[in-house]
């Protein structure tokens, strides 16, 4: 299975502008980019804060029966119990690499990890990421949600990068 971490930032590294969630900042372009790129994946994991800040589109997507899977960590899960639906959107407490395991036996081939820091983060120290997609964007906040929270000593391999638009930078990492 094939775990791919997306990410849109600023060019000071944050994945929200201060306090606000959500990525209502990033481009046109990344907006389009995203939106086709999350076809190509059976499977969307995220944590409980980027699901609230984009809680309707993703509780509408549920709602069809789409064949993909949402699945949300958080620390309480029962809270979302109304909101669930089986095979489309789960939220879960379990442990990353217990969750990659159950979905990878349920066929699941091709994940996109969607955030938070939190998430990303988790997801590195314990080593679950295949690569990372970062949307650079041409923004400076000064102050947000770093990618990665908690500390971390990674070194990633730059795989490709690529225009999305003349201000907007695609690029590929794959952990070492």
């Amino acid at each position: 299975m094939e775990v791919i971490g997306i990410v849109a930032i600023s060019l000071d590294g944050f994945i929200t502008q201060g306090n606000k969630p959500g990525s209502a900042f990033t481009s046109a372009a990344d907006k389009v980019w995203f939106s086709q790129i999350l076809e190509t994946f059976s499977a969307h994991l995220m944590g409980s804060v980027t699901f609230e800040a984009e809680r309707e589109p993703i509780t509408r997507a549920a709602r069809n029966t789409s064949s993909k899977l949402r699945l949300v960590f958080t620390r309480s899960p029962r809270k979302y119990h109304s909101l669930a639906k089986p095979g489309r959107l789960e939220f879960t407490d379990e442990h990353p690499a217990a969750v990659l395991r159950r979905i990878r036996d349920q066929g699941h081939e091709r994940v996109a990890l969607l955030g938070g820091g939190q998430i990303y983060g988790l997801f590195l120290r314990e080593n679950l990421l295949d690569e990372l997609w970062v949307t650079l964007e041409a923004r400076v906040f000064g102050t947000g949600t770093p990618v990665f929270a908690g500390e971390h000593r990674k070194n990633l391999n730059l795989i490709e990068v690529a225009n999305l638009d003349p201000n907007t930078l695609l690029l590929k990492y794959k952990p070492e």
